[in-house]
């Protein structure tokens, strides 16, 4: 059983369902899901990033607000580790800026659709490789910058180790920047349907949210069923027919009925860090200088300059240029004794000592 379980999440242990399966299980199926190639895939879309689109502010690949602070805090380095990149973010946004970028994640199909990215993106000083954060395959000091991206620290890896692994590749000096969403203790439950998994059998992907704790869940039917049909028709049908087909089937699941389910798998409890934690972490792993930096939201900025009819009239790189004067201007505080998040994401900046 995990931590606080929730109704859904009982019926399935008291039946003996779940497996537990690693989390690069997981996302090794993610990549292979048409969800998750088109968010991220240009290809799919058949455009390069575009700052006219405000979606593409904070979209995962594209990511102008937070790539725009990577490429800031990390831009004076020479060779930048990218630990946790999934499928390519911030290092595909980072190559511009720093000579060389070395990417690694414990997932191969996320990997493998990061190589294809650059590829389409045109983008040859970043190398990918299959690795894990918590056992750097590389010399000391072989870095002067490393970042973590998009929340690699709730993804079930040791952060102590992570950190200390950091710590040991950098530089005397080097520069750490990490983006992280930290939850909070007292964060109440909450269970929620992910994406569509659209490849092989029909299946529900769910997550559990619980303190600082988290779950997925992949459950997976028997194809012959009434809700394995469903499930499999959903593929091919709009996404609000999709979503009510999949809630049809928690819900069937949260009544006991399980009766069309073949198998679970469950990633097991993933602990995130306290923001509190995370901060006490930085200085045991041997880094000094730290600085949380509170950043804009820039796409209200985005929309403001839209809605003064100003926002089409600036060139791709002005506004780029705009956003980065915008992430240069944002308040940091240094050495806080507490890490307070000002939006979805904290970043922080630290060195090692």
């Amino acid at each position: 059983m995990v931590t606080h379980p929730t109704p859904l999440e009982e019926a399935l242990f008291r039946a003996k369902l779940p497996v537990e399966r690693s989390l690069s299980y997981f996302y090794d199926l993610y990549a292979g899901t048409t969800p998750h190639r088109e968010e991220l895939q240009p290809s799919v879309y058949g455009r390069h990033p575009d700052i006219h689109r405000l979606d593409d502010w904070e979209h995962r690949l594209y990511a102008f607000s937070r790539g725009e602070w990577f490429a800031h805090v990390l831009s004076g380095c020479e060779s930048v580790l990218d630990v946790g990149t999934g499928s390519g973010f911030p290092s595909l946004y980072l190559a511009p800026v720093v000579n060389r970028v070395v990417a690694i994640d414990v997932s191969a199909g996320q990997i493998a659709l990061a190589r294809e990215l650059a590829q389409i993106l045109d983008i040859g000083n970043v190398t990918f490789k299959v690795g894990d954060g918590q056992e750097l395959p590389f010399e000391d000091e072989s870095f002067d910058g490393v970042c973590f991206g998009g929340a690699s620290f709730g993804y079930g890896a040791d952060p102590h180790l992570e950190l200390r692994e950091a710590n040991r590749v950098l530089i005397r000096g080097g520069l750490v920047a990490v983006e992280d969403a930290f939850p909070r203790p007292d964060s109440p439950s909450s269970e929620r349907i992910a994406f569509l998994v659209d490849c092989g059998p029909p299946m529900l992907h769910l997550w559990v949210d619980v303190g600082l704790c988290s779950r997925r869940y992949l459950v997976r039917f028997d194809p012959q069923s009434t809700t394995g049909q469903k499930l499999l028709r959903a593929r091919n049908q709009p996404p609000a027919q999709q979503d009510s087909v999949q809630q049809e089937a928690a819900r069937l699941l949260e009544k006991g009925d399980l009766s069309a389910v073949t198998g679970v798998d469950f990633t097991g409890d993933l602990r995130s860090l306290s923001a509190d934690e995370f901060l006490e972490a930085l200085k045991d792993s041997g880094f000094g200088e730290i600085k949380q930096w509170h950043l804009p939201y820039t796409k209200a900025f985005g929309h403001a300059l839209e809605q003064e009819g100003l926002l089409g009239r600036f060139r791709c790189g002005d506004l780029k240029l705009l956003l980065r004067s915008l992430i240069r201007g944002a308040p940091i505080v240094s050495d806080p004794d507490c890490l307070r998040p000002s939006g979805f994401y904290t970043h922080v900046t630290c060195r090692k000592a």
